[in-house]
């Protein structure tokens, strides 16, 4: 079955589980949005992502994209709107990294609203063992962009990423979820497993909290990111902060320090 370009970036789930990873998620993720996935390590957001890639399986219920079952999509097919940075990132070739980008896009071209983000044209030289964890990092971020570019610019991507601004300084954990941002407004769809809460405050238009492998609250940003919330998801108290323009943020209260 070939992939329809209208199908747009829409994903369905209906009582979806993955044996003793995932239990019993039902949600819809619509094309233009832009989800982060919180939870403790174990919760079960790395394999949510595995399932909407299609590289896993439902043991049980309905994933569908654009009212099509995922699985009737093949890999190669997916790989035409699809990209998927997996948390650990190996590469079995160190060879300069436009050779890398050749090998992964067919092209060596980065496009302009990449560079801009994430300035990788100076790195294009290096081989990729010579860099730093954030420059890889960087890298492969944005080959990850590049292998789905086409679809991107008509606003038909999807974009699917584990923990993307782990290895990242601030500026470039930043200037990514800019970029994102910036997808997401083309019509693309950005799904994507954080732990900064309040980064995902500032740019996710919509918030899973997952814990014990559910998903247990999901849906807008500004409804979902409520201290109740997730002091239920962490099993930790945290304290509410707002400045004087209005910007909230979340900190992690001590153990023994009273909200």
């Amino acid at each position: 079955m070939l992939i329809n370009s209208t199908i747009g970036s829409s994903y369905e789930l209906k009582n979806v589980t993955l044996q003793a990873r995932v239990k019993t998620v039902s949600m819809c993720i619509n094309k233009g949005q832009c989800w982060h996935l919180l939870g403790p390590n174990g919760a079960g957001k790395s394999s949510l992502l595995l399932l909407l890639s299609g590289i896993e399986t439902p043991t049980h219920g309905v994933l569908t994209l654009g009212d099509i079952p995922l699985a009737e999509h093949s890999l190669a097919q997916l790989a035409t709107i699809r990209c998927f940075l997996h948390q650990q990132q190996q590469s079995e070739f160190d060879i300069p990294l436009f050779q890398l980008l050749h090998f992964y896009t067919n092209s060596t071209h980065i496009p302009r609203k990449i560079e801009e983000h994430l300035h990788i044209a100076s790195l294009l030289h290096k081989p990729l063992s010579t860099l730093s964890g954030g420059q890889q990092q960087r890298f492969h971020i944005a080959r990850n962009l590049c292998q789905i570019w086409s679809a991107i610019v008509k606003g038909e991507g999807l974009i699917l990423l584990d923990e993307p601004i782990s290895h990242l300084d601030v500026k470039y954990q930043c200037a990514i979820l800019s970029l994102l941002q910036h997808v997401c407004e083309m019509g693309n769809t950005v799904i994507m497993t954080s732990h900064d809460l309040n980064l995902s405050r500032q740019y996710a238009s919509h918030i899973g909290l997952l814990k014990e492998q559910q998903l247990v609250f999901q849906g807008l940003t500004n409804e979902v990111m409520r201290l109740d919330n997730l002091q239920t998801i962490f099993d930790h108290s945290f304290v509410q902060i707002v400045n004087e323009h209005n910007t909230q943020k979340y900190i992690v209260s001590a153990p023994n320090q009273s909200i």
